[in-house]
C-alpha cells in the first residue's frame, strides 16, 4: 500500500514521524489526505486561507461544494485546490489528493 501512495504524491513519511493525524503523506503543495481530515491542518500545509469557509473537514468541503456524493477517481477544483477522490467506502471519502493550485 506505501508503495501505491508513494507513486500518487512521493516519499511517504515514516509513521512515527507522521506529525499530523489524517495526513498519510506530504509535499510541497500537495497532499493525501483522509476525508476526515480538519481543513486548518489543510491550510497550515499548503499556506492557504480557508478560515470563510464553513465546513470543517475536507469530505465537508467536498459535500458543501458538490452537493452529491462524490465517486473514485472524480476530480474537482474549489477554494485555490485540486481535489482528486482516490477511495470512497459507500457514502464515506476515505482518501483524497489536494493540491494547491
Amino acid at each position: 500500500m506505501e508503495d501505491v501512495l508513494e507513486v500518487l504524491v512521493g516519499d511517504i513519511q515514516d509513521e512515527h514521524r507522521k506529525a499530523e493525524r489524517g495526513i498519510l503523506a506530504y509535499q510541497p503543495g500537495k497532499l493525501l489526505v483522509r476525508g476526515d481530515t480538519p481543513l486548518f491542518k489543510i491550510e497550515r500545509l499548503l499556506g492557504i486561507d480557508l478560515d470563510h469557509v464553513e465546513a470543517e473537514t475536507l469530505a465537508g468541503l467536498i459535500y458543501d461544494s458538490l452537493k452529491r456524493v462524490p465517486e473514485e477517481e472524480e476530480v474537482m477544483e474549489v477554494e485555490g485546490l485540486r481535489i482528486i477522490i482516490k477511495k470512497m467506502k459507500g457514502p464515506k471519502i476515505v482518501l483524497a489528493k489536494v493540491l494547491k493550485l
